[in-house]
């Protein structure tokens, strides 16, 4: 700001023409020359810098807020008028002020006088000039270079590197502080387990598909305390006689009867929303028999067909009462792996994820 205020020739304007047809050059400055002389009333030391087909810049050579805003106030006019599209306002710049102490500079190296023009001389050929349009420039035929070594721009930027680190190291070093930590948090949690290549499974246990201790008779004498009607859980027999020749073991079993075939198959399509288990039909002189359960439990459909399975070896058998075999089959499903050896791979995975992470952002 220093430089700015010191050695700055004040704010530059920039003006837009509107498209017109014709000489766009000829237009062009004649409507630059219009402009400035409504501006130079303004600010008096005004003068056009840059002129091309489509838009004039304009030095105010004033830094005055007061002169700036009565210029601004003219363009506005201007642009009302149709003969500007937009405008701008700019700043002296740092490169402005660069290129005319380089200007200067030069200018006495080569023994030459700095030429300092007064207030009317510059208004005089502020008056009396406007800048023609540029042509095309030539183009500067440059050198191909020299062909840098690979290790060479590796060198230039890993001292470039070091440069900023010695000016900025606090920031990287907290980055791999936080890194190294992540990746040692997991050592302290992982300390003291088992090193271990036997798989270890979970804990599996048997249930009995045999209807007086199967998980639907557990249920149908529960249900009463869940408040759940018990019948639901209770087996549909039809005919009633069916489980005759079972042991007397099934004796304490509640069924739930029904006439025949036909009945049974109607109780289960109307009451099938409510039921829970299932039911058989058994037609032992023509050797006919149903099964039918509910197959959200996967132990319903093996507790039936084991039912069905010992009425007819306990048909076959012949025997009544104590004496009848019975089939007391089991379920088990096959034991599923343990995660307990699974758990330090969150640990692994986290450090990894952090140490990636870490060279992604110092990359």
């Amino acid at each position: 700001m220093s430089l700015k205020s010191s050695l700055g020739e004040g704010y530059t304007v920039s003006v837009t023409f509107p498209r017109v047809d014709g000489d766009k050059q000829q237009i062009a400055s004649s409507k630059a020359q219009n402009i400035l002389a409504v501006v130079i009333l303004v600010a008096e030391r005004a003068r056009c810098t840059e002129l091309s087909e489509t838009a004039a810049t304009f030095a105010l050579k004033a830094k005055d807020p007061h002169t700036v805003r009565l210029v601004l106030e003219v363009l506005e006019a201007q642009k009302h008028a149709g003969s500007i599209a937009s405008y701008e306002v700019h700043g002296t710049t740092l490169e402005d002020i660069f290129i005319g102490l380089m200007g200067r500079d030069s200018q006495l190296a080569e023994g030459q006088p700095v030429e300092e023009k007064n207030a009317n001389e510059a208004e005089r050929a502020a008056r009396t000039s406007t800048p023609d349009i540029p042509k095309d420039p030539i183009p500067l035929a440059l050198s191909d270079g020299r062909q840098t070594w690979f290790f060479q721009q590796a060198w230039t930027i890993y001292r470039k590197r070091l440069l900023i680190f010695r000016r900025s190291w606090l920031s990287p070093l907290l980055a791999m502080a936080i890194a190294c930590a992540g990746a040692c948090i997991p050592l302290f949690f992982m300390n003291g387990r088992v090193k271990s290549c036997i798989p270890d499974f979970r804990p599996a246990s048997a249930q009995s598909l045999l209807l007086p201790w199967s998980l639907a008779m557990n249920l149908t004498v529960t249900a009463p305390f869940r408040g759940v009607s018990p019948l639901q859980y209770q087996a549909i027999v039809a005919p009633p006689n069916a489980m005759e020749p079972l042991s007397t073991f099934f004796t304490d079993v509640t069924v739930t009867t029904v006439a025949d075939q036909q009945a049974l198959i109607d109780t289960i399509q109307q009451q099938a929303q409510n039921l829970s288990f299932g039911g058989i039909f058994m037609n032992t002189p023509g050797n006919e028999s149903l099964a039918a359960f509910e197959a959200s439990n996967i132990v319903n459909g093996p507790t039936v067909l084991n039912l069905v399975s010992n009425i007819w070896l306990a048909t076959a058998d012949g025997a009544n009462g104590s004496d009848s075999a019975v089939i007391a089959a089991n379920y088990m499903p096959f034991n599923a792996r343990a995660g307990d050896q699974l758990t330090p791979m969150k640990w692994v995975c986290h450090a990894f994820g952090n140490f990636r992470a870490h060279l992604i952002n110092y990359a």
